[in-house]
């Protein structure tokens, strides 16, 4: 299965909320490639999900530390703000 592959599953997985396997393909995936925006976005929402909010905070947090132009990450940083004040 390629990347893209395991990507578009995350996606579907998240949906499913069977967060679990969303993560543990993840990981996988970060595994190869640590620096990949994409799945360190994605590994935040399913932590976000979870309200597993410091894990997504710094996992996000890094990802703007290697895509700071990326409005997506900001956006999910922002989310994770909003949920830390309930």
């Amino acid at each position: 299965m390629t990347d893209d592959n395991r990507q578009l599953r995350v996606e579907i997985l998240i949906q499913q909320k069977k967060f679990a396997e969303a993560e543990n393909i993840l990981k996988g995936l970060l595994s190869q490639d640590s620096g990949n925006i994409q799945n360190l976005s994605l590994l935040s929402e399913v932590y976000l999900q979870q309200n597993k909010l410091d894990a997504a905070k710094s996992i996000i947090e890094n990802a703007i530390g290697i895509s700071p132009d990326s409005p997506l990450l900001f956006y999910i940083r922002s989310r994770i703000a909003i949920k830390q004040d309930d």
